[in-house]
């Protein structure tokens, strides 16, 4: 019988051996085999998945080429040709840099950079009113500067387009018509909200890019420029350093990295873009922080000062749309890891193929077309540098009305794409800095009346020239605001306790997102519990921000590090020594009455 056959003796070490063996064995039992997928499938599900994340790169994108990079743009092809294409080049990569890690910081914390910048600040341990008083809120006072100096760039180029279109229009009677467009917000506000509203908005963003887009494509290739010397002017070159150039330059700088993008950038990365409808509590209403919608436009025209109050005040029901940093790692989803790296990756492509393929082409073409039409035209009647007016005389005298229409209506579409996203920016900065929550409505009321009184003087005094110059010096204003953005981003991209995202590792949880990361950004293993009383609040500090972090944790798991690469922190750093410098030099000779 079975039960009589003797057995061998196995000795307590060659038991030991055979577990150990088993165990080994059975550490294979765990890893999934890899599902072979032919490569046209897989093309076809990253598109899929990327569409997913198409719209915050678009919006991004609109901040590089509003009125006042037109107007700097002009003025540099006018006067110098081809040869600052390398400027324009050198901060389009610069800023794609940036926006990339503003991106970073709103995906990997679910905090956008002014919240962070109020953690950092607002209850320090030491001399915390000193924080406050001293860095946090004049900190906030210049980020607020620089929206009044966004906005009225928008407000100029819009109200010049309006001028350009109806020439019988005075141009103070456009700038006072461009605070109407308030009323676009007002019309598309929805109180209720829907976590569909940020499609809407960005789609209807999208439409206004693509007709500049397609407007300045025309525009090129009608003017027939030398693509040799266009060419020729990506390179380096040293004109950009002597006087005047270097005033028009930092001015392209400012115009291109507009500090306003690094806090909008780093609040749309927020937004959880992989969340569906059935996975967000019931108990919230999402929607979008600016609640955009097309559903109440015919509700606002029937009763328009009832829908004015109602939109002046803050919905004490409204939550935002869920960010990535809600999601719960042991309920209802695989965890918040693998939907970071998602984000990671395609919001960082997305960001970076909207700039490169909308944003630097069209302010390399707005500089060729001023080139070609002035620079380079020897039936120019005057010299100088030209303006916004200058360009749509001389494309209607030489290339004919239907262009010169095109011209002015894309000026018109980018003015007005760039307010309606500057005005989610000024959303953004008030909240985040001060916690101060405020319906869009209400904020630009504030930033366009802001804007228009020295727009309504200078235009009315100065006329066309002075409104041209006022469009150029708030790009310069906005090129010496920017270091305080991007300083405090770069910080906060380099800080590891604030680039990491916690990986649980037992009770089944699945290793397969752990495998794929570099193990230099893994941390040791620890053990964490959940307390369900404790909160996260912006105003109780940075320091209680990470211990709620980590009492959201109630099992083992390692810390993965989701800083970018030294050399890309070293590189930023080194950009922004730059831009300081360039900017102090800038100060310095208008003090002393130099040119610059």
């Amino acid at each position: 019988m079975d039960s009589d056959v003797q057995r061998p003796f196995l000795s307590r070490e060659d038991t030991d051996d055979a577990e150990e063996h088993i165990n080994n064995r059975q550490s294979f039992k765990y890893v999934r085999p890899v599902e072979r997928r032919s490569f046209l499938k897989t093309v076809k599900q990253n598109i899929t998945d990327h569409f997913k994340f198409v719209g915050a790169g678009i919006i991004a994108a609109v901040s590089y080429f509003d009125p006042g990079n037109w107007g700097t743009d002009l003025a540099a092809g006018s006067q110098y040709g081809y040869s600052l294409l390398g400027v324009v080049l050198l901060a389009s990569l610069g800023a794609i840099l940036y926006q990339i890690l503003s991106c970073r910081l709103g995906i990997v914390t679910g905090l956008d950079l002014a919240q962070h910048i109020r953690l950092q600040l607002h209850n320090r341990e030491k001399n915390p009113m000193i924080w406050r008083w001293m860095v946090l809120y004049p900190l906030y006072v210049l980020a607020e500067f620089s929206l009044v100096a966004t906005d009225l760039s928008e407000l100029l180029g819009s109200a010049i387009a309006l001028n350009l279109i109806f020439p019988f229009m005075p141009l103070w009677v456009g700038v006072s018509l461009t605070a109407l467009d308030v009323l676009i917000i007002l019309a598309m506000y929805n109180p209720s909200g829907s976590s569909r509203s940020m499609h809407i908005f960005e789609g209807i963003i999208g439409v206004m890019t693509i007709a500049v887009f397609a407007s300045f494509a025309v525009l090129v290739i009608k003017v027939h420029p030398e693509w040799s010397e266009v060419m020729r002017g990506f390179l380096p070159n040293k004109l950009a350093f002597e006087p005047g150039a270097t005033y028009i330059s930092i001015g392209i700088i400012g115009a291109t990295i507009m500090p306003h993008s690094m806090f909008l950038g780093s609040k749309l990365a927020t937004a959880d873009r992989l969340a569906s409808a059935s996975s967000v509590n019931s108990s919230r209403t999402s929607s979008n922080e600016d609640r955009f919608s097309l559903s109440n436009i015919e509700e606002t025209s029937r009763n328009p000062l009832e829908y004015v109050a109602k939109a002046m005040k803050q919905d004490p029901d409204y939550e935002p749309s869920p960010r990535i940093g809600d999601a719960d790692v042991y309920e209802g989803g695989p965890g918040r890891l693998p939907s970071i790296l998602k984000h990671l990756k395609h919001g960082s492509w997305d960001i970076a193929l909207s700039l490169l393929t909308i944003a630097v082409p069209v302010n390399a073409a707005i500089l060729i077309v001023a080139s070609a039409t002035f620079f380079n035209n020897p039936n120019r009647d005057s010299e100088g540098v030209a303006d916004l007016f200058d360009a749509h005389d001389l494309i209607l005298k030489y290339i004919g009305k239907p262009f010169a229409f095109v011209f002015a209506f894309a000026l018109l579409c980018a003015g007005q794409s760039a307010s309606i996203t500057a005005t989610q920016a000024s959303q953004a900065v008030s909240e985040g800095f001060i916690n101060w929550k405020s319906p869009p409505i209400l904020r630009r009321l504030i930033t366009r009346l802001l804007g228009i009184l020295p727009s309504l003087i200078i235009a009315v005094i100065a006329g066309r020239s002075g409104v041209d110059q006022l469009l150029n010096a708030s790009q310069v204003v906005l090129s010496i605001m920017l270091p305080f953005a991007i300083g405090p981003l770069i910080y906060l991209s380099g800080r590891e306790d604030v680039m990491r995202v916690w990986n649980p590792t037992d009770e089944g949880q699945s290793t397969s997102t752990t495998n794929l990361l570099d193990p230099s950004r893994l941390g040791p293993s620890h053990a964490h519990r959940r307390r369900q009383s404790e909160n996260v609040t912006i105003d109780g500090g940075y320091q209680q921000f990470q211990l709620a972090d980590q009492l959201q944790l109630n099992t083992t798991g390692q810390w993965v590090d989701l800083r970018p690469s030294k050399y890309i922190l070293i590189i930023s750093w080194i950009i922004f020594v730059g831009l300081c410098l360039s900017n102090g030099f800038v100060v310095v000779q208008v003090c002393r009455g130099k040119e610059i």
